[in-house]
């Protein structure tokens, strides 16, 4: 899937869509036979990926308009999967400053 990236890096910001399996529970009769984990796929900006996470944000700040991080870009709006569950995390194109 790639190699980390360090959060807030200036250079450029890649978008990728993550294909991940969830995980899913039923609490009626349902049998094992019925069940199964259902495939998602999310869209951000790749904030860090290492063996055990893949973190997006869905809202980046270019200029820190918060003040949250001494000016320099900022991820919002976190999803973190955990590795195992991640099927694919593919680049949708590179943005640039």
């Amino acid at each position: 899937m790639g190699s980390a990236r360090a959060t807030g890096a200036k250079e450029e910001e890649s978008l990728v869509r993550v294909k991940w399996r969830d995980i899913i529970q039923y609490s009626d009769w349902t049998t094992a036979d019925k069940v199964e984990c259902p495939v998602m796929e999310s869209v951000g900006w790749l904030v860090s990926q290492d063996e055990d996470t893949v973190k997006i944000a869905t809202t980046l700040d270019r200029h820190d308009s918060l003040g949250e991080n001494d000016g320099a870009t900022t991820y919002y709006g976190i999803l973190a999967f955990p590795s195992g569950c991640v099927l694919s995390c593919v680049p949708l194109h590179t943005v640039t400053n």
